[in-house]
């Protein structure tokens, strides 16, 4: 899944969604690439079933062999490149498709005979790949036309098992995210014009990421921490306790896991792999896409939900901590892991309430909700059964309101 500058949200089928006729009384199977606008509905163009590049018209997800039989490839990807064009992977082929108008650009085949991970690009348009079953091949960079040769490699062999690949903007820093190996490899370089280090540094152990994005406001990192299928906390050594099912939010620069989100709403998690995400231009809301099926037979269940980050009163509040004798002190300890507390001060007695939010707006918990009287009070904050990340709690009492930040990092 991917989302291009005008905020319409482009989805792609792993499995076969469509057939065509490729010779008399032979029909083929393809896959789609569906465009919609913000309001759900569908772009003219969409679904895209044929991308037609330099003269040549390739059906999405299939094509004839050379003996006349109809071969049938996944589709392995969507990522927006550095002038908002969608890249798509689709087997072992990396297009680039013009967003505005839904028609093929640019193509190259990257690997003929091995399926590819999403693709990435840096902000010069430099496009990042490598293939699904590393097996000690290259994580490969080419040139912004796809043109080949490769501009080079990043590394020249990579192990594991991996959909996707992220690069900074700057291209000084590459992620190579093998969720069989259990974190993320980062690849560093001074400049453009040194070679990638050969030793990567390991991040975010315990992960098994399949799906990442960069936030276009806050620059942070987003990856899926593992399902039911491939659980995350199994890095040898490493005591980790990531959510299955959530994205994390990840400060590249600080190495800080910031904020998350989780698939909700559903009885099957076990079936459910997260397997995309996608943020609007904005950043306020946020697209996440689930791979598998439902062990239920005839039960409907969503493949894309999407959340929306509310602007509440709370995240506006400026950080007063004093008003007519009422006062909030900040937590501590802060960071915490995985209890605080939070003193704070009534300067009269009343219904007071105080409740934690996470940075979405949604309330996580409710700590006090009963009589108080005046005078200074104590409250313990557990959060064990939540993500790490950024949380704002709520003092409300007689009209008076105060917030503070507070960040559990486990």
């Amino acid at each position: 899944m991917a989302v291009d500058p005008e905020g319409k949200i482009w989805i792609t089928h792993f499995e076969a969604s469509d057939s065509i006729q490729y010779r008399p009384g032979r029909f083929g199977l393809i896959r789609q690439i569906h465009c919609f606008r913000p309001d759900g509905t569908p772009a003219p163009f969409s679904p895209i079933k044929f991308l037609t590049i330099d003269g040549m018209v390739d059906t999405v997800g299939g094509q004839t062999l050379p003996n006349g039989n109809w071969d049938v490839n996944t589709n392995r990807g969507l990522k927006v490149d550095h002038d908002g064009n969608i890249l798509a992977s689709s087997f072992g082929r990396i297009y680039r498709i013009n967003y505005r108008t839904g028609q093929g650009m640019k193509k190259v085949v990257v690997d003929a005979a091995n399926s590819i991970t999403a693709a990435a690009a840096d902000g010069n348009g430099n496009v990042y790949v490598h293939r699904v079953i590393a097996g000690n091949q290259p994580l490969k960079i080419f040139k912004p036309d796809l043109s080949l040769p490769p501009l080079g490699n990043v590394v020249d062999t990579l192990r594991g098992f991996s959909r996707t690949v992220a690069v900074s903007k700057n291209g000084l820093q590459v992620f190579f995210m093998g969720y069989t190996n259990h974190a993320i490899y980062r690849y560093s370089r001074p400049d453009d014009f040194s070679p990638f280090g050969r030793r990567p540094d390991t991040l975010l152990k315990g992960m098994d990421i399949e799906s990442t994005t960069w936030h276009p406001k806050t620059g942070h990192l987003w990856v899926s921490a593992g399902s039911g299928n491939d659980l995350p906390n199994r890095f040898p050594g490493a005591r980790t306790s990531w959510s299955p099912h959530t994205w994390y939010a990840y400060n590249t620069q600080t190495n800080q896991v910031l904020d998350s989100l989780k698939w909700f709403n559903v009885d099957d998690l076990a079936f459910r792999r997260p397997r995309s995400i996608a943020f609007s231009p904005g950043g306020d809301t946020a697209y996440v896409g689930s791979f598998g099926g439902s062990p239920v037979r005839n039960k409907p269940w969503p493949t894309v939900q999407m959340f929306v980050r509310q602007r509440t009163k709370v995240e506006e509040s400026k950080p007063i901590t004093v008003i007519d004798g009422y006062s909030l002190s900040q937590n501590y300890p802060n960071p915490f892991n995985p209890t605080t507390e939070i003193v704070f001060s009534l300067g009269r007695a009343g219904l007071t309430t105080v409740k934690v939010y996470n940075v979405l707006g949604r309330e996580v918990a409710t700590l006090i909700n009963s009589n108080l009287p005046a005078g200074e009070h104590k409250v313990k904050f557990d959060a064990a059964a939540l993500p790490s990340g950024t949380y704002i709690y709520e003092l409300k009492s007689n009209s008076v309101r105060l917030t503070k930040k507070m960040m559990f990092v486990r």
